[in-house]
Formats: structure tokens, sequence, C-alpha cells
């Protein structure tokens, strides 16, 4: 589904005002929480056009990126490639079988990848990513979730009917010309649905001041208040605010057996 639109999105999002702003403050969580670690073995699932890979094989670590689209693939291979980063076409159903006997220090999912499935299906890709995982494996999940401020307070100042945001019943979101069914989770939405295999370790908001991408045009129309927006973005960081980002990042941890 996302083929179309692997062409025009670095241009539409990696490499957006907004973009940047809240990929920095993902990866300023990673460090936050892995900036000790040596060199980490990752799988990263959804990787797009393979943007993260790039930037935590520049920190040493050896990658391997996964994502279900064919162009993006190809997009992420046509780049440069930084440290030991390699990408394969894989869904989430074919994790288990192409990745079996293979075991990951960590898994990383950016910008809401895993929204694209459903609580249940998420459950069921639970034990798959448990068992891909070392004792001591974890997870670092960003996920869009069902409550953005920011886009509230968008759709106030419009007088305008917003869209619903809910993880019960989905919303049909166009990407590009295909429209791609997404489930909108709460922290404690996430947190039960992997909760058989995992605890959650911390939570950080991503995108509570820095609004959603659809907002690109006017905030580059209007630097001075994205400047004010992404300063107070870093002020508020602690986890109580991360249900009213846009984007949500959860650390999880193995449950001991």
């Amino acid at each position: 589904m996302f083929d179309q639109a692997a062409l025009s999105y670095d241009k539409d999002f990696t490499f957006s005002t907004i973009g940047k702003a809240q990929r920095e403050r993902v990866h300023r969580f990673f460090d936050r929480h892995f900036s000790t670690h040596d060199r980490l073995n990752i799988l990263e699932i959804n990787c797009g056009t393979g943007e993260d890979a790039r930037w935590l094989g520049l920190k040493g670590h050896y990658v391997t990126a996964t994502d279900a689209s064919s162009e993006m693939i190809t997009i992420c291979r046509s780049k440069r490639k930084s440290g030991r980063s390699y990408f394969n076409q894989c869904s989430f159903q074919d994790l288990h079988r192409m990745f079996k006997g293979r075991k990951f220090d960590l898994i990383f999912s950016n910008f809401g990848g895993l929204n694209c499935i459903s609580p249940i299906h998420l459950a069921e890709l639970s034990s798959d990513l448990n068992e891909l995982l070392t004792d001591q494996g974890k997870l670092f999940l960003v996920v869009m979730s069902d409550q953005c401020m920011m886009e509230n307070l968008y759709f106030l100042a419009k007088r305008k009917r917003r869209w619903t945001r809910d993880p019960v019943h989905p919303v049909d979101v166009a990407v590009g010309n295909q429209v791609v069914r997404t489930y909108y989770y709460s922290p404690s939405l996430l947190k039960k649905s992997l909760y058989s295999k995992f605890r959650v370790i911390d939570s950080h908001p991503v995108g509570l001041f820095i609004p959603p991408s659809y907002l690109e045009h006017f905030m580059r129309s209007h630097p001075w208040l994205f400047r004010i927006l992404n300063n107070l973005e870093k002020v508020f960081s602690h986890k109580v605010f991360s249900r009213y980002g846009d984007h949500y990042a959860m650390i999880f941890e193995k449950r001991k057996a």
C-alpha cells in the first residue's frame, strides 16, 4: 500500500520541517535510553526510506531494516549506506519466517507502522517479536496516539469537525492514491496489547507541540511559531504527556519467564 507513497515520502515527511523535528525527538529519546550501550544488533520494522537505519548505523549499531513495501526498500538501497545497515522486504507476518533462529538486542519501529494493524493482530505479533529478542532484549516503538493535542487545537481554531482517532473503529487514511486502514492506540491500549510478553519501561510524547505533518505548509509560513512550539516540545517530555502527542515513544522489556 505504501509503494506509491515511497517516491515522495522523503520530500513530504522525512526532510520536512515537521518530520525532521519529530525524528529528532525520537533520536533524543533513543539516546537517553541506549547511549551507554555498545554496538547493538537491531531489527527495524516498517523502516520506510531508511533514515533511522542510516542514523543507527552511523552510531555503530548493526541494523537489519525491513519494510513490507518493495519501493521503500528500493529507495533504502539506493541511498548511501552508513555503517552496518542492511535492508530486506518483509511484512510483519513474515518476520518469524525470515529471521527464525536469529536474536536481536532491540526491535525498533518508528512513526506509526504498527498503527496499520489491529489490536488483535498486534497481540499476535508480540509473540513473534518476543521470540526474536534476546533475554535482555527491548522494544522501542513509536506509535500514533488516539489523542493529539495540537490536532484538537487546530480543529477547534478552524471550527471544523475533526476526524476521530479511534482504536476500536479504524479510520481509512489516504496515503498517495491508496487508503490505509489505521488504528490509533492510547498508551494504555498499546500496553494491554503487548502485556502477555512485555512490560513498559518508559514512554515519551513525540509531537506534543510539534504538529502533525499535514500542517507543514502553515509551519513553513510561520517559522517564528514553529521555533516556539519546538522549544516547548523539548520542555514537556515527561511520560504523563505521552497520550497527547501526535506520536509517542514507548520502550518495553521482555517479561521474565
